[in-house]
This record gives structure tokens, C-alpha cells and sequence, in this order.
């Protein structure tokens, strides 16, 4: 189960990273996992943030 959903999480990321690039606008989209829960949350965050 917890498989598939960090199988899940990276597919997004990748997803997103592939969007952001795409975009030309410099954003890049980061999956936070909440340590709580395991929920995966999308969230835009701007590129300086990863550098």
C-alpha cells in the first residue's frame, strides 16, 4: 500500500517538474508528504526555493 502511493507521489513529481519546465516560468510543483498522515499535498513553490 505504502508502495503504491510513493509510486504515486513520484509520478507527480515528475509530472509536475515536466509542467514546470515546460511553463517557462521558473515554478516547479514539490510534494510535501504530512508526517502525520502520509497525505499527499501538491504545492507550488517558486525555483530559488530548490537551489
Amino acid at each position: 500500500m505504502e508502495e503504491r502511493l510513493l509510486a504515486a507521489v513520484e509520478r507527480i513529481l515528475n509530472l509536475g517538474l515536466i509542467l514546470g519546465e515546460a511553463l517557462g516560468r521558473g515554478r516547479t510543483f514539490l510534494v510535501h508528504i504530512s508526517a502525520m498522515g502520509k497525505q499527499p499535498m501538491l504545492l507550488e513553490s517558486s525555483s530559488y526555493l530548490l537551489q
